[in-house]
């Protein structure tokens, strides 16, 4: 996964407040409050930069073991993707989300 790059579903419209960013889901009208670290992963999910960057980027912005900065950092990729909120760059999207 550290060489993709992701995009965001166009399912979801977000905002950024005060360092927090908030996910609308289009479909059934619920929004998301992320936290300081997933807000920041979430603003770097662009489709021009991969995971490997964005991990490297959430280890240089945060203390802690990078170790278990990485490991948390691809379980939440993991997450974003098993919930279709972003897909690899690659994947063809349909006018709703991603491809089922």
């Amino acid at each position: 996964m550290s060489s993709n790059c992701f995009v965001k579903s166009k399912r979801v419209s977000t905002n950024t407040i005060d360092g927090f960013s908030f996910i609308y889901l289009e479909d059934t009208k619920e929004t998301l409050q992320l936290d300081e670290v997933a807000s920041f992963i979430w603003n770097q999910i662009n489709g021009v930069k991969n995971v490997s960057e964005i991990i490297d980027n959430c280890t240089n912005h945060f203390e802690g073991d990078p170790s278990e900065i990485r490991t948390s950092v691809s379980e939440f990729f993991n997450t974003l993707i098993s919930e279709k909120l972003i897909k690899n760059k690659g994947e063809r999207q349909n006018d709703y989300g991603f491809k089922h």
